[in-house]
């Protein structure tokens, strides 16, 4: 239920779900730590625009790509 709502208010407010979880984690976590390693460890921004930019320009088949921290 929580991660729908993340979702929901991502989308209202215009910015990536990923940069809204963190800006709700605990303060001090390790959260705080690791997930900006990892996603730069994957490259999730580039590739977040790289699907972007295929969902755009494709009407029926579409792409996603998630980060959901977990404890």
């Amino acid at each position: 239920m929580t991660e729908h709502v993340m979702e929901h208010i991502a989308r209202m407010i215009g910015k990536d779900p990923f940069d809204v979880r963190m800006e709700n984690l605990e303060e001090n976590s390790e959260f705080e730590k690791m997930l900006p390693q990892f996603i730069d460890s994957v490259d999730y921004r580039a590739r977040k625009a790289a699907i972007d930019e295929f969902n755009n320009e494709n009407r029926w088949v579409k792409r996603g790509i998630a980060a959901m921290p977990m404890k």
